[in-house]
């Protein structure tokens, strides 16, 4: 369940796997599991879930997960809009972007409750024992907080 995770410098991009970066950025580091590389433009992009074995990507206009036992691709899909988290919950990743909440299944990883807002989502914060979310919007004082059951 180890990864590697370097800066690249002057490196032939057409060796890798996938490629999770925008071309646009210039630093570009390399993100290394097993036999399988992959491009992507920061370390932050990169969110560790080891009790499920997977390592997740979030490019700002697509995301991806990757098994941390054997490198392989699990899950990959653009967005929307841009990412705000994503949560690891019992059978599934609950995903929230700017105006979309998504849950994706932990073993056969499809996308299901796919929600759509008309508002744009600043945070959220994930009630365990109500087993809600609560969302919070970028313009407060024009909406309130929502909760959604999960």
């Amino acid at each position: 369940m180890k990864y590697e995770f370097s800066k690249l410098i002057n490196e032939d991009f057409n060796d890798f796997n996938k490629i999770f970066f925008s071309k646009d950025i210039d630093s570009v580091y390399k993100l290394k599991i097993k036999d399988f590389k992959y491009l992507i433009n920061y370390e932050d992009d990169l969110i560790p879930f080891l009790e499920d074995e997977v390592l997740f990507i979030n490019n700002s206009n697509s995301i991806g997960i990757i098994s941390l036992s054997n490198g392989q691709i699990l899950f990959f899909s653009g967005l929307f809009d841009s990412f705000v988290g994503v949560e690891s919950l019992d059978t599934y990743f609950l995903v929230i972007t700017d105006t979309t909440i998504f849950k994706i299944n932990k073993f056969s990883f499809f996308v299901f409750d796919f929600n759509s807002l008309s508002d744009v989502i600043l945070d959220y914060k994930i009630s365990q024992e109500k087993k809600e979310i609560t969302i919070v919007f970028v313009e407060e004082d024009m909406r309130e907080n929502l909760n959604i059951k999960l």
